[in-house]
């Protein structure tokens, strides 16, 4: 009887600590980045996530480009094949690229 209470204990404990890092992980993904104001980013024509973060970053408009580039990988965006253009990017969220490319 106490080994499977143990086991229960366990489950939960896992199961609370699951929860709790998903929780996390969504909390991350949804939260808008702090940028008070509209940025106008020039970003070139086939341009890679990492190039597109790297111009984000010197503009003050992303804090972290390397999560901005996993970010783009696991949403598999690639480079840009559309014109070069500037676009405004009011506070782009972490787990959301720009909808520019």
């Amino acid at each position: 009887m106490a080994r499977s209470m143990r086991i229960w204990a366990a489950l939960g404990a896992m199961a609370t600590f699951a929860l709790a890092a998903l929780l996390l992980a969504w909390h991350w993904w949804t939260a808008p980045l702090p940028l008070v104001d509209a940025v106008n980013v020039e970003i070139a024509r086939g341009s890679a996530p990492g190039q597109v973060a790297a111009r984000l970053a010197e503009a003050g408009a992303l804090p972290r480009p390397r999560w901005f580039v996993w970010a783009a990988r696991l949403q598999g965006r690639r480079a840009s094949s559309r014109p070069a253009s500037t676009r405004s990017c009011p506070a782009p969220r972490p787990g959301r690229c720009c909808s520019s490319w």
